[in-house]
């Protein structure tokens, strides 16, 4: 039964982010392909914005969703899980200014 709580069970704080991981930029998010000789950016689908995204890696839920400034929550298939799992273990800085992740293959 793992992943199902009790009606008023208590959330373990440090379980659940350790399921979900996130990054900001204060920049663009860049997807990647081509070893980096293609690059295409991560854009809010609702209000077309580009710069000050965060990532949200959500391993449990299987899915990567991306939240603007407006706090729109879209998601952009070219993102997995490992690649943004990636560019958090790289460093970043919180608020970097422009990211590049590897895009999911086909």
């Amino acid at each position: 039964m793992t992943g199902i709580r009790a009606p008023g069970a208590r959330v373990d704080v440090d379980e659940a982010r350790s399921r979900q991981q996130y990054l900001k930029a204060a920049g663009a998010i860049w997807v990647v392909y081509d070893e980096g000789l293609s690059r295409l950016p991560v854009v809010c689908t609702r209000c077309q914005a580009r710069a000050g995204l965060t990532l949200q890696a959500d391993a449990e839920a299987g899915s990567v969703r991306v939240i603007c400034s407006d706090r729109h929550t879209t998601h952009d298939h070219r993102l997995t899980i490992a690649g943004v799992q990636e560019a958090i273990a790289l460093g970043r800085a919180p608020g970097s200014e422009d990211i590049e992740i590897t895009g999911a293959t086909a």
